[in-house]
């Protein structure tokens, strides 16, 4: 039975710092480098008491990002099971910022949205990310996104993966995120058609292998692009923020996947992205369209 692995010493505990360490956060440079895109990794961070990731301040936050696009914000009860659709899911009928002040009682999870589109959190995501994105070997970064989650006590998010790498850094309270691995390449290529086909975080199935991670304030964990992931909350509110990027690699292989469960409904079997470029850059130009298919001819 594998078990959670345990959160690592209190900062004025832990010693010297770790090869990577930088002005937020302190991880192993070589082993993120060495396991990155392969296994998650955990990180420490010093964010627990920034005045922008308080109860009040996210309450307004989530107000304004709801004023910007109602896709901004996301919430609903999380009293959940592991597998749910989400048109099962079931929401407290009250303003974003309620939600958020209420957390302590309410029940419910709920997440903000591409927060960067505020400029104070925009450029606290830039600070934060600067530090890993030059050790990347995906090359340039094209999308940086943030995602904020308030979760009541014992709240569950349901299984399911994201299209960008991401460092989860915990705030407040504890969870455990069990990160999923596929047990060979073709369930791990069907389970990311499958995304990018039906534009679908939600999974209806989890890998055989789940690591969990326990996450208490100050613990991060950088969780691959494409993971599989659940989350169960402690006995208190917690508070996260989940860092994304995006580079110019997984932006590729997104029309790879895009293209290639449109052939797998055709009976085909397509290759996944990196075993023939030749074919990849074709289905990347299909994708973007009869111009770019122009200019791929051309070239």
């Amino acid at each position: 039975m594998t078990t959670a692995r345990q959160a690592p010493k209190k900062a004025d505990q832990a010693g010297p710092k770790t090869p990577g360490a930088g002005p937020h956060l302190e991880f192993d440079r070589d082993a993120f480098i060495a396991t990155f895109n392969k296994a998650p990794m955990r990180l420490r961070h010093d964010l627990t008491a920034h005045p922008l990731l308080t109860i009040e301040r996210l309450a307004e936050l989530a107000d304004s990002l709801v004023g910007r696009s109602t896709a901004y914000v996301e919430h609903n009860f999380g009293d959940i099971p592991d597998i749910i659709a989400p048109e099962a899911l079931q929401r407290l009928d009250v303003t974003p910022g309620e939600v958020v002040r209420g957390i302590a009682d309410n029940g419910c999870w709920i997440g903000l949205r591409h927060v960067e589109t505020d400029p104070e959190y925009r450029a606290l995501l830039e600070e934060v990310l600067s530090e890993v994105t030059d050790l990347i070997p995906e090359g340039r970064v094209t999308k940086m996104e943030g995602f904020i989650f308030v979760t009541a006590p014992n709240a569950t998010t349901p299984a399911h993966i994201d299209p960008e790498h991401n460092l989860l850094l915990h705030m407040t309270g504890s969870k455990t995120i069990s990160v999923g691995t596929y047990d060979d390449a073709i369930s791990e290529q069907l389970a990311v058609e499958d995304f990018h086909g039906r534009l679908t975080h939600h999974r209806d199935s989890v890998p055989k292998h789940m690591e969990p991670f326990e996450l208490a304030p100050g613990d991060g964990v950088y969780v691959p692009i494409h993971a599989t992931h659940v989350v169960h909350n402690g006995p208190v509110p917690a508070i996260s923020f989940s860092m994304t990027w995006n580079t110019l690699r997984t932006d590729k292989d997104a029309a790879v996947h895009k293209v290639n469960h449109r052939l797998r409904k055709l009976g085909l079997s397509p290759a996944a992205p990196g075993i023939h470029p030749g074919r990849d850059f074709v289905k990347q130009a299909v994708w973007r369209g009869p111009r770019a298919v122009k200019r791929a001819l051309r070239r």
